[in-house]
């Protein structure tokens, strides 16, 4: 599986707590849809502009990744996905995420 994904952390070095951290997704997620026919390019300016994850730097692009990769829950939830498909928010140990699958 391949994936971008916006993460906005809510770990003791981040200064807000998890409930602002998925109202901020939410804001990004009502962006992401506003206009369907650019959401992987919307997507990734959020994922370059906001995301406090070191992929910020390639657009939240975390490349190929196999089973045992990831924190569970992300994996879980991007195993869910269709390819061009958007999580809803998942929530693990690193923060809070939308996850774009992209292969």
């Amino acid at each position: 599986m391949a994936t971008i994904f916006l993460i906005i952390g809510c770990q003791s070095n981040i200064t807000r707590s998890k409930e602002e951290a998925i109202e901020i997704l939410r804001q990004y997620e009502a962006e992401i849809q506003s206009n369907p026919e650019r959401s992987s390019e919307k997507f990734k300016e959020l994922a370059t502009q906001y995301s406090d994850c070191s992929s910020h730097d390639v657009g939240g692009d975390l490349g190929w990744f196999g089973p045992g990769q990831m924190q569970k829950p992300f994996e879980d939830g991007t195993s869910a996905l269709e390819v061009g498909q958007i999580s809803d928010i998942v929530s693990t140990d690193s923060g809070v995420h939308l996850i774009m699958r992209t292969g």
